[in-house]
């Protein structure tokens, strides 16, 4: 088995997050049961947006992102076609045109077809922070062990990417 570093099989093996200017999203939604930023232990304190946006800036600094910005969307629930809404979406290419943004990068996981929405309406790339994550451990791997335990972790990243890629387009 021998992997490639650019290219593979759909490109599963690449997901390469362009470097330079990036703009950061996140969205701060009302209703509990889609929350995920937990607090420590039995306090049950949540992450403020603000938080957990400062800590997204942090990550992509080490990815080796200039972030130009941020933004986020209060929101009962994410919405299913996008994740933010659709004036949002609006608001955010005008933005991306503005600042001369490479890639949008969310604060939240995105399904696929999210993803890909966000992408056609903004014309640029769009991660979230999971794909933000596996590009820090890859630009990190050294040992032959690492890269094949990154290499997996993207594959199980791209698979339902892969999946609707093949049966939609």
């Amino acid at each position: 088995f021998q992997q490639q570093e650019s290219g593979g099989a759909f490109g599963s093996e690449d997901i390469t997050i362009h470097s330079g200017a990036a703009f950061i999203v996140g969205l701060d939604i009302k209703r509990d049961r889609y929350k995920t930023l937990a607090g420590d232990g039995d306090q049950g304190a949540l992450w403020s947006i603000t938080d957990s946006l400062d800590e997204l800036e942090r990550l992509c600094d080490t990815a080796g992102l200039e972030v130009r910005g941020r933004d986020y969307q209060s929101l009962q629930n994410p919405s299913a076609s996008t994740f933010i809404g659709s004036g949002k979406v609006e608001e955010l290419g005008s933005v991306v045109k503005s600042l001369k943004v490479e890639t949008v990068v969310f604060d939240d996981e995105l399904s696929p077809a999210q993803q890909r929405n966000l992408q056609a309406a903004l014309g640029v790339q769009v991660v979230d922070r999971t794909m933000l994550i596996l590009q820090i451990f890859a630009q990190r791997a050294r040992t032959r062990e690492a890269k094949l335990q990154v290499s997996l972790a993207r594959m199980r990243y791209m698979l339902p990417r892969l999946k609707t890629f093949m049966t939609t387009g």
